[in-house]
């Protein structure tokens, strides 16, 4: 059976999730076929094609929900600001979480300014605030804050005077 864009494609409510013997009983005949094409219940068989033409498919899907996710999970860096402040005075980097975020303080914390890389050991992680002293120029810092669910990473230029 060859579907067409026009073919109609129903999950009937006797599926069951992979794992749990759904085709295994179809075939013993226990329960009907998942599927319908056109209001036609597809025999067991046709139900096993399908699911080898749908594996391709569902390629492209896992492909394009990775994508999703690694934009959600990166894209975030630019959309951080709303979450923490960076303030820099007398030579020190200072990132304060607002309300509702704290500082993640497993993340590998780093300042990158000129020559120097300070890495988290040379920083003061506090439940709000992620402090290091820094010389002066301009550089990149890279941190994390997190929410009770989800986490974003931060990356500012910074400049010390």
């Amino acid at each position: 059976m060859a579907l067409t864009g026009s073919d109609e494609v129903t999950m009937l409510p006797v599926w069951q999730p992979p794992g749990t013997g759904g085709i295994a009983q179809m075939f013993r005949g226990d329960v009907d076929a998942p599927f319908s094409v056109n209001g036609r219940p597809l025999a067991p068989v046709e139900y096993v094609v399908m699911l080898a033409a749908m594996k391709q498919s569902r390629v492209v899907a896992f492909a394009v929900a990775v994508a999703v996710a690694l934009a959600a999970t990166f894209g975030n860096v630019a959309r951080a600001d709303n979450e923490f402040d960076v303030t820099v005075t007398n030579g020190q980097v200072v990132v304060t979480a607002h309300e509702g975020w704290h500082i993640n303080q497993e993340f590998p914390w780093k300042l990158v300014v000129g020559d120097a890389k300070l890495d988290k050991s040379k920083f003061t992680l506090k439940e709000k605030t992620a402090t290091v002293d820094a010389p002066k120029g301009t550089g990149k810092l890279k941190g994390a804050v997190c929410s009770k669910d989800q986490c974003h990473v931060l990356e500012k230029a910074v400049t010390v005077q």
